[in-house]
């Protein structure tokens, strides 16, 4: 089987298009993920490509040689112009856009992004990849909170509208196994958080 170890990207200070970085509780908390990935072998480290991510993969590998590999299917979920606006909002303001978002049409797309069929296309897409690659090895993915989420719906065989569900959404600078078994690059998804 093909074990994929999702690690959601600590604190960040700023998620302007991918800028910030690790913030000083960020990198205790990548440091804290250290022990649980310690006695495990990767065949390969895949990044998305923000400074904040690359950070963690680099604290993360920190000893081991082993090149981190820059890959666009687990960026970020592009919320578009959303983007832009998103570290200039208080946090009652992006529980009010969130609440308005789950009753949206699953298919919405944001201005200039993409909607969650297209983060849910581009999410199997890289998983069936890392199975065709990496088939029976293991492998470390540092990503985004919304790209592990879909994870989790894939694994759970869940719709769209279970996205923003507390049990679907990982929390901050955790580590998240998906294990695949031989049957199919799109079934027999197991995940475990």
């Amino acid at each position: 089987m093909t074990r994929i170890f999702f690690v959601c990207h600590p604190e960040t200070t700023s998620h302007i298009h991918g800028r910030g970085l690790l913030t000083s509780n960020g990198v205790l908390q990548a440091k804290s993920l250290m022990p649980r990935l310690k006695a495990e072998l990767f065949a390969s480290v895949y990044v998305s490509p923000f400074p904040y991510t690359k950070q963690t993969a680099s604290i993360l590998t920190a000893g081991k040689s082993l090149i981190l590999q820059n890959h666009v299917l687990v960026r970020e979920l592009d919320y578009g112009a959303l983007s832009k606006m998103i570290d200039h909002f208080v946090q009652s303001d992006l529980e009010v856009i969130t609440k308005w978002w789950k009753y949206q049409d699953p298919g919405m797309v944001f201005p200039g992004g993409e909607s969650l069929d297209s983060l849910r296309r581009r999410v199997r897409n890289f998983i069936s990849q890392m199975v065709d690659r990496h088939a029976l090895e293991n492998i470390l993915v540092i990503s985004h909170r919304s790209t592990v989420a879909m994870v989790s719906l894939l694994a759970n065989d869940l719709a769209n509208e279970h996205f923003f569900s507390s049990e679907n959404w990982p929390k901050e600078g955790s580590v998240n196994l998906l294990t695949i078994t031989p049957a199919g690059h799109t079934s027999g998804f197991e995940l475990s958080i």
